[in-house]
């Protein structure tokens, strides 16, 4: 990734100046797919991903239930597809986003996710880095409306603003920032190893 040493002020911040920023809805599409578990299939099984399902700030999908059509919950309406990027629209500061891996291919999700199916002009990788940004955190938090629930819709999700690099460049950024995450999670599980032989080793001595 080049040097960047110019940079020019936008209405999300400074960004590099051969950048664009742009609306999301000329590079995503948004749900676009839906169906009734209970109608179209109720004998068939299938892997739902709900909010609490997506670990929150890191994009892993830890939590999903297998469901039987006819007892799928009523938000169990979205089908996902491999690659697409799921934000979440509620309390959309917990950051409950993920990329849908393999697994999880024509399986169902949340209709409190909006569900991107991102076009040839952008990698989902990087427009799932994209959403962690301050930028559109602080997008999200001036459309939400609710109390206990704090959400946006799918029409503000369209409209939220980010910035747009070439192919190539956003695909260098998406590597950079999928190593740094890495790195951060060995550093995770060790303090967490560290931290269960250091219980263990408590309990042998009190015993």
């Amino acid at each position: 990734m080049r040097n960047y040493q110019e940079f020019k002020q936008t209405e999300i911040g400074r960004i590099p100046r051969e950048w664009e920023v742009r609306r999301l809805s000329e590079f995503v599409d948004i749900n676009g797919e839906s169906i009734d578990p209970a109608k179209d299939s109720p004998n068939g099984k299938f892997l739902y991903v709900d909010i609490d399902s997506v670990e929150n700030g890191t994009g892993v999908i830890r939590n999903a239930k297998e469901i039987v059509g006819k007892d799928a919950p009523s938000r169990a309406r979205r089908v996902i597809h491999y690659n697409d990027v799921l934000m979440s629209t509620v309390r959309p500061y917990l950051k409950a986003f993920t990329i849908v891996p393999k697994k999880f291919d024509s399986q169902i999700s949340s209709t409190g996710f909006a569900v991107l199916t991102c076009r040839d002009r952008i990698i989902p990788l990087y427009l799932l880095h994209t959403l962690f940004t301050k930028s559109v955190m602080d997008q999200c938090k001036k459309m939400m409306v609710g109390g206990q629930y704090p959400a946006i819709t799918t029409s503000q999700v369209e409209n939220i603003r980010i910035p747009i690099p070439t192919l190539p460049e956003q695909k260098k950024v998406a590597e950079i920032l999928s190593t740094v995450d890495l790195a951060i999670e060995k550093v995770d599980e060790a303090i967490e190893k560290t931290q269960r032989l250091k219980k263990g080793l408590v309990q042998k001595h009190v015993s």
